[in-house]
């Protein structure tokens, strides 16, 4: 009787697995912040401009840990999907480069419906925006990894 070893994972699915992870954390902590943490409204107009709002808003995200946290990982959500991007490319399979920029974009997306979530009013909109955004998100990092389980 001879023993296989089990597949190891690709790196395309490594990282489809760590951004989809990291995804439902940020919604978990999305979801907290929305619900239970009063956010002021920090916006660009008043606060001199898209820099000095950039920097109002990370003192008001400093203020509570959990938005703190958000905020942190959905920087690392964007320099996890550059990252993914930059795997996808190195795969030299068409496929893969195309479904990691679309999932950056998604990322993306969902990154500008937060910030103007909480710099311009905390409209439905930029809501529905992030929702958008990291629905696609998921959905694609999950077709990266099941796409890469195929072969």
């Amino acid at each position: 009787m001879t023993h296989r070893s089990p597949p190891t994972a690709t790196p395309v699915q490594r990282m489809a697995v760590m951004m989809i992870i990291a995804l439902l954390i940020q919604f978990l902590l999305g979801m907290y912040t929305n619900l239970f943490i009063a956010l002021p409204r920090v916006a660009v107009q008043e606060s001199g401009g898209l820099m000095l709002g950039m920097g109002r808003m990370m003192a008001v995200g400093f203020s509570d840990p959990v938005f703190m946290v958000h905020m942190i990982v959905g920087m690392l959500l964007v320099l996890g999907a550059l990252a993914t991007v930059m795997v996808g490319i190195s795969v030299k399979q068409t496929p893969f480069m195309v479904i990691t920029v679309i999932g950056l974009a998604a990322v993306l997306i969902a990154g500008y419906g937060g910030l103007t979530f909480f710099m311009n009013g905390q409209h439905n909109s930029a809501s529905y925006t992030m929702a958008v955004g990291w629905l696609s998100a998921v959905t694609i990092y999950f077709m990266a990894y099941v796409r890469a389980s195929a072969g």
